[in-house]
């Protein structure tokens, strides 16, 4: 599978029924990987690390806060991604505090399952490590926040 960014196409005069879609040229997520979903198929990730710690989230529940940034993403890129593209779209959202959001976490078991499948290891193998490296990824973005 190819895991590298790519933009999607510029739409030239398409118009989207949700008025909040990315039109421009730098209207593009994060990832494409060909194939996740479905063979053939591109599949575009839009990655979000967040503070739920932050003054502006405190009044809301941690679900709540991973579920608003999911649905803000989509209405930012999915329209344009299901009817330009043809591809699907996933928002990947990961709090500094090592949480993450629905999607985010069926996209993580996915991706376990796939790569204990194609390296013939167990599945609790591969999850252990993953965490064990997206917790470190996570550690090194909020140093890198908080030294600028």
């Amino acid at each position: 599978k190819q895991w590298y960014q790519r933009r999607v196409a510029i739409t030239a005069g398409e118009t989207f029924s949700t008025s909040t879609t990315l039109t421009g040229d730098n209207a593009h997520p994060d990832v494409r990987a060909r194939g996740f979903y479905r063979p053939g198929q591109n599949s575009y990730f839009d990655i979000k690390f967040l503070n739920p710690n932050s003054e502006s989230y405190l009044s809301s529940s941690t679900e709540k806060i991973y579920e608003r940034a999911e649905t803000q993403k989509r209405r930012l890129y999915n329209e344009r991604i299901l009817n330009v593209e043809h591809g699907s779209f996933c928002p990947l959202v990961y709090s500094v505090t090592g949480g993450s959001g629905p999607e985010a976490r069926t996209f993580f078991r996915l991706l376990c399952e796939k790569i204990a499948y194609k390296t013939q290891q167990n599945y609790s193998d591969v999850v252990n490590f993953l965490r064990c490296k997206l917790s470190f990824i996570i550690r090194k973005l909020v140093l890198l926040c908080i030294r600028g």
